[in-house]
């Protein structure tokens, strides 16, 4: 529906295209098919005001810290609760950037993403009922509704991809829902199979790095890649990462009820 005018595939440009080079890209080849199209414009208005939402957001969490809104430490099964201090800010923001860099990396796999998306919001929505934030349950109840919807529709082979935005509005969600009750470290076990994709990667370049570009650590990277080289096809793996979120979902529901 976006593509059937110059104004609609402007906002797609702007709103689904992750940085700004590619935006422009994009909306100008359009341009190029379309003469007098003009939706170059209307692509770099919707970047930029994406970009620029960024200012307020980061002020709004600034405030909230400053006004001791946000939780100053972080629970860790079988250790306890951790306060961090004056450095809890900067660890959220490590954790949520960490996140949707996480869910960037499948790239190609975006039903894996929301697959994934899906068992983890079913999870945060019991968490949030466990420890009596049912009002806030309703968002993530919400988003596991529509992805149902999405995934029916949209099973293998894909017709429609929500890109690097949409994978990493799913992880954004993941990782604010918690923090915004005070139990940020329910994002570690929900997001395992986001975990694991980054974490393959990080530890990839860091071997590789460390080693002048003479060792890698795996023979490919993120996981789904590395299974897909074992000849696993994308329906197999989208099995295998939503073993991995069932996985999450349990370790997060037992750690809902330890408190």
């Amino acid at each position: 529906m976006l593509f059937r005018s110059n104004e609609g595939f402007g906002l797609f440009a702007g709103t689904a295209v992750n940085d700004t080079s590619s935006v422009t890209a994009a909306a100008a080849a359009w341009d190029g098919m379309h003469p007098g199209a003009n939706t170059l414009d209307t692509a770099a208005i919707v970047k930029m005001t994406r970009t620029l939402a960024i200012i307020p957001i980061t002020l709004v969490l600034a405030l909230l810290g400053l006004n001791h809104c946000l939780p100053d430490g972080l629970a860790v099964p079988g250790v306890g609760y951790c306060n961090l201090g004056p450095l809890a800010p900067v660890v959220w923001l490590a954790i949520l950037v960490a996140l949707a860099e996480s869910a960037r990396t499948a790239d190609g796999m975006d039903g894996t993403v929301c697959g994934c998306a899906f068992i983890a919001m079913l999870g945060l929505m019991t968490a949030m009922t466990l420890l009596g934030w049912f009002p806030l349950g309703v968002l993530p109840a919400a988003l596991a509704g529509a992805l149902m919807a999405f995934l029916l529709w949209n099973f293998y082979p894909a017709k429609l991809r929500p890109g690097a935005v949409g994978c990493q509005f799913l992880a954004g969600a993941l990782g604010c829902v918690p923090l915004s009750v005070g139990w940020p470290g329910l994002t570690l076990p929900l997001a395992l199979p986001y975990w694991l994709e980054g974490g393959m990667v990080a530890l990839q370049i860091i071997v590789w790095k460390a080693s002048g570009g003479r060792r890698q650590l795996f023979g490919t990277a993120p996981l789904h890649r590395w299974l897909e080289k074992r000849g696993f096809d994308p329906v197999n793996i989208f099995y295998i990462f939503g073993v991995l979120a069932m996985l999450g979902l349990a370790l997060t529901l037992q750690a809902a009820r330890a408190s």
